[in-house]
């Protein structure tokens, strides 16, 4: 979480404001950012409902046993699991899997976009 571009830490949180209008930034992995304006009066205590969040993260996940293996989309390095640094775009390619004293993997997936929100 941020406040007016600096970050201030993670739900729940407690802050001692000024008075004044601040903006709050929200955001977690696999869910697109959400920012909010905050009014902050003398002397008013100010709670916050829950604020939802949409799916729609940037990068693709990947779970994997043992974790941390190498991920490879198309043949190029795409980050260790869980997170890739590379982007998905139209239809995913099949990933594939590497870890030293492990067999490599590759494998089609689909991908679908997480239906149930979540909330900070």
């Amino acid at each position: 979480m941020s406040l007016d571009g600096k970050a201030v830490g993670h739900t729940p949180l407690h802050l001692d404001l000024d008075e004044g209008v601040y903006s709050l930034k929200l955001s977690m992995d696999r869910y697109k950012p959400r920012q909010v304006q905050l009014e902050v009066r003398a002397n008013q205590p100010v709670t916050l409902e829950p604020i939802p969040l949409v799916p729609g993260g940037r990068h693709p996940f990947a779970r994997t046993d043992p974790s941390g293996a190498k991920v490879t989309l198309k043949g190029q390095y795409a980050g260790p699991a869980p997170r890739c640094s590379r982007r998905l775009r139209g239809k995913a390619p099949a990933p594939g899997f590497s870890k030293p004293g492990y067999e490599e993997l590759s494998r089609e997936v689909s991908l679908s976009p997480v239906s149930a929100k979540n909330s900070l």
